[in-house]
């Protein structure tokens, strides 16, 4: 039986999502969506998942690699950045926090 992230591609030449990085987006899911503001999900050709959340203040985006780990980016209307690399359950909070100050 083929895995559910088998078929799971943005495109028809895309890649297929892998269960690495599916099962992070389920993970940050399971923990963000209660306390913090609704993002948009997506999916990349390469086979990546993220969010991104659009603020007046700013805007942010977290992608998960194929290997799981996610990569998060804010910016600030005021020209303010934070990237953080290799970001795994344990930073979920680390990301909340910069997200609720945006």
């Amino acid at each position: 039986m083929p895995a559910i992230t088998d078929n799971l591609t943005d495109s028809d030449a895309g890649r297929a999502i892998s269960s690495a990085s599916y099962d992070a987006t389920l993970n940050f899911l399971s923990v963000f969506l209660a306390t913090g503001p609704e993002p948009v999900a997506f999916c990349t050709e390469d086979g990546r998942m993220g969010f991104y959340w659009e603020h007046p203040q700013g805007c942010a985006e977290l992608i998960f690699a194929r290997d799981g780990m996610g990569t998060f980016f804010l910016r600030r209307t005021n020209g303010q950045c934070l990237c953080l690399d290799e970001v795994g359950a344990d930073q979920y909070a680390q990301v909340m926090d910069a997200l609720g100050a945006l």
